[in-house]
């Protein structure tokens, strides 16, 4: 196993002297399963990370399995809008009106950026338009992350389900609009900005049955360093207000066509770990290695290994040395470096063997499901 980086300027791999560790997320779906989890709300989980996550392929795979062992409570975190290169297996978002996207690239706007770094900004008689498309039982709830976007504050109005809210009030500070309808799953759900000018981060759409959400925010060309843009303060208010279980964390790809070294890496890694664990302290973080890739189509993928695919691979491994992490070695599970051509052979992989064709992405969701299955069947 990888040592854990010894350097007197970067926080420290070793254990903390904490008095209990997080539950890992094997438990928590295991306490969920013996319907001990805490009711009024599901176990959530969100993987948030670069292309790979953005497709929804692989986290539709892992949220349909998921879904179908431990109950299924909706769709989860909505984006604000349309990201290009975003899909999303369970909804589609449209705007009307004059909105303004802000999607994570260039520079962080003047105001603090949630997680994620999706903020879209509406004037007063636009909306947004939610239409889930899947299916679902139970009672359904909508809420909206929101907050004024200008001086004088701001409202907005929630619709759906048969009901709507009256015109709500929105300060400058990150808030929650909930419509809580009560009622089956609705073709659309909306939300109109009522006056002023405000931001929206997202919705989220969840019933009232007991069961798992899988969320996916995810941004092509994204890396680990992408946190550096977001706002700790917003961070820790956003998991305040709607908490997750566990945090999925799926970069590298990007990063390892650079040249970078394992410590370099670990350094950047280690501080956003701490950042969540900060904001969220009971949150199970699982570290998704990059997976095997090659920068070309070539029979012998040795020649084409991205520059520092090793030292990025080693540096998230890493990872396992701090209490409440996880990693799961998606590289390995591959077959190890050039494991790549074998799938390219299976044809699980695309054409430009980086990315994964939608059989590629769901072997990949079965074999972190295999990985959590294996873990669950130790818990007595």
């Amino acid at each position: 196993a990888p040592s854990p980086v010894s350097d007197p300027a970067a926080p420290s791999l070793q254990p903390s002297p904490a008095p209990a560790l997080p539950s890992t997320l094997a438990a928590q779906l295991i306490t969920l399963k013996r319907g001990q989890f805490p009711p009024g709300r599901p176990l959530r989980i969100l993987q948030i990370g670069d292309s790979h996550t953005a497709g929804d392929f692989f986290t539709e795979q892992l949220r349909s399995k998921l879904q179908a062992d431990f109950g299924n409570s909706g769709i989860g975190w909505i984006l604000p809008g349309h990201v290009p290169g975003q899909s999303a297996a369970r909804y589609d978002v449209r705007s009307y009106g004059a909105w303004t996207y802000y999607t994570g690239r260039g520079a962080s706007p003047s105001r603090s950026t949630p997680l994620g770094g999706f903020v879209n900004t509406g004037s007063a008689g636009s909306s947004l338009v939610v239409r889930p498309m899947a299916r679902g039982v139970g009672r359904w709830r909508f809420h909206a992350l929101v907050r004024s976007a200008a001086a004088g504050g701001g409202s907005v109005r929630l619709q759906g389900g048969g009901r709507q809210t009256g015109s709500v009030p929105i300060s400058a500070v990150w808030q929650a609009v909930d419509l809580i309808t009560d009622a089956p799953l609705a073709p659309e759900y909306s939300l109109k900005v009522s006056s002023g000018r405000v931001e929206v981060a997202g919705f989220w759409l969840e019933n009232d049955q007991a069961g798992v959400v899988v969320d996916h925010v995810g941004r092509n060309g994204a890396t680990l360093y992408a946190f550096n843009r977001w706002s700790d303060d917003t961070i820790a208010r956003q998991l305040a207000i709607r908490p997750v279980d566990a945090i999925l964390l799926a970069y590298g790809t990007n990063e390892a066509v650079d040249r970078i070294t394992d410590r370099e890496y670990a350094f950047q890694l280690i501080r956003v770990i701490r950042r969540l664990k900060q904001a969220s302290p009971n949150t199970a973080v699982i570290v998704l290695t990059a997976p095997s890739f090659a920068k070309g189509r070539h029979s012998s993928c040795e020649a084409w290994l991205p520059l520092s695919l090793k030292a990025v691979v080693s540096a998230q491994s890493m990872a396992t040395h701090i209490p409440g992490v996880q990693v799961w070695n998606w590289m390995e599970a591959m077959g190890g470096e050039c494991g790549v051509a074998t799938w390219a052979r299976q044809g699980l992989m695309a054409s430009d063997w980086i990315h994964f064709t939608p059989a590629g992405y769901r072997r990949s969701a079965d074999l972190l499901m295999d990985w959590l299955q294996s873990q669950i069947r130790q818990i007595p």
